[in-house]
């Protein structure tokens, strides 16, 4: 270097020193390399070495407003280009392209991410804070491999999103997919305890099996396994000399369990597992959530709409079953029910005299030459078939024109 561009490297070093600007070396015009922590601006010239100012940038890397794609040269030393936040209440100085200068004090008339010009301030301002970015932390956990799921408006439910995020809804709309809660027994029968509650996982009650109530005695072909002991489950010895299920073992049965609870007797059920159905009669349900329960009036609630015998299962919170106790009602006669002989009166005049039926069919009887239907007949009349069915007259046989149907079945 000549002296005159030392004399201008030595200045550019103070410079530089004074404001705190961002440099690095210059060693030749195709190489450039960063200066090393240790040195100076001053120490570098000294040793031969030209040094060059870089564009200051903010910490976090964001973008600048530089639609001029000035130099740092062009920048100045001590001087920084704006960035997308920074305040346009201050004076800025202005770029102008056609006297490749800096017009000093300007105010900016709008934005400066919507201008066209590129702004400079003081390097000795701040950096404005970092805007927050409410998807920060979703991204961050989509970047560790985390599920993100967003609400869904249409099914009402939380989604698994694509791998590619495009972020497109409210923050709000996101969450992380829940970590699947811990495993926790199902609730025992009203009035009972396990055994055990302490180490037991999902894998170790398979469908259709159950732990051991307290008290209970394990039987043959119960299971068990100790804690912190054992990997496997294996036959329980205990059934061979009548001891109860050991406190230090977990035991589990496919028994059914039977217990007491509002004076009916009900077959204890796992929430999840399907209801049993014999294709016939109903099912009671006694519902976890109707106890404890601080009067004498336990709820129960009758499942009687549903068709059981489909492999359906029952609501997450039935913890026991019953077959509902048969019930009866009253229906109409049919033909099949007036034997040829049979006679009938008036339910109000029972007194007057009674007819025999002329003719039957699937609406009704015609008597005394009128059609009379079914349900006039059940609704004023009465019915006497004690010569179609004895082979001789009873006067006191009238019957009320009806049948009684017990339903024990489909609901």
């Amino acid at each position: 270097m000549t002296t005159e561009q030392t004399a201008e490297q030595l200045e550019l070093a103070a410079q530089i020193l004074r404001t705190g600007h961002p440099w690095e070396l210059k060693t030749s015009v195709k190489f450039r390399k960063p200066c090393l922590n240790h040195e100076t601006p001053q120490w570098c010239v000294a040793n031969g070495f030209q040094v060059r100012p870089i564009l200051a940038t903010p910490p976090d890397n964001r973008p600048l407003h530089n639609p001029d794609n000035l130099t740092a040269e062009q920048v100045g030393v001590g001087w920084r280009l704006v960035v997308k936040n920074d305040s346009c209440d201050q004076p800025h100085d202005l770029w102008s392209c056609e006297k490749r200068e800096w017009f000093q004090g300007a105010r900016m008339c709008c934005t400066f991410e919507d201008s066209e010009c590129t702004y400079r301030l003081p390097l000795s301002v701040p950096w404005p804070p970092a805007p927050v970015d409410p998807y920060a932390e979703l991204k961050a956990a989509h970047a560790a491999g985390k599920v993100i799921q967003f609400w869904s408006e249409i099914s009402k439910e939380w989604k698994s999103s694509v791998k590619e995020m495009a972020w497109c809804y409210p923050p709000e709309r996101y969450r992380i997919k829940p970590d699947a809660p811990p495993f926790q027994l199902p609730p025992p029968p009203p009035g009972m305890q396990w055994h055990s509650t302490a180490e037991w996982q999902e894998s170790d009650l398979p469908q259709g099996m159950r732990p051991l109530v307290a008290d209970e005695f394990p039987m043959e072909g119960d299971e068990c396994i100790a804690k912190q002991l054992e990997s496997k489950w294996h036959p329980s010895n205990n059934w061979r000399d009548g001891t109860k299920a050991s406190w230090c073992c977990n035991y589990r049965t496919t028994r059914p369990l039977v217990f007491t609870h509002a004076g009916k007797q009900w077959t204890y059920h796992r929430p999840g597992d399907p209801m049993p159905c014999d294709g016939e009669r109903r099912i009671d349900v006694l519902m976890a959530s109707s106890y404890p329960m601080t009067g004498s009036n336990p709820k129960l609630v009758r499942w009687s709409k549903l068709t059981l015998c489909d492999g359906s299962q029952a609501p997450g919170d039935v913890i026991g079953w019953r077959y509902a106790e048969p019930t009866t009602k009253e229906v109409e006669l049919g033909p099949e029910d007036v034997p040829p002989g049979s006679v009938f009166r008036s339910k109000d005049q029972p007194d007057t005299s009674f007819w025999t039926v002329s003719q039957v069919w699937t609406g009704g009887f015609y008597l005394r030459g009128e059609n009379v239907d079914w349900p006039l007949a059940m609704q004023r009349m009465e019915i006497n078939r004690s010569v179609p069915l004895t082979g001789k007259w009873n006067p006191d046989a009238w019957e009320p024109c009806h049948k009684t149907l017990t339903e024990i079945g489909k609901p």
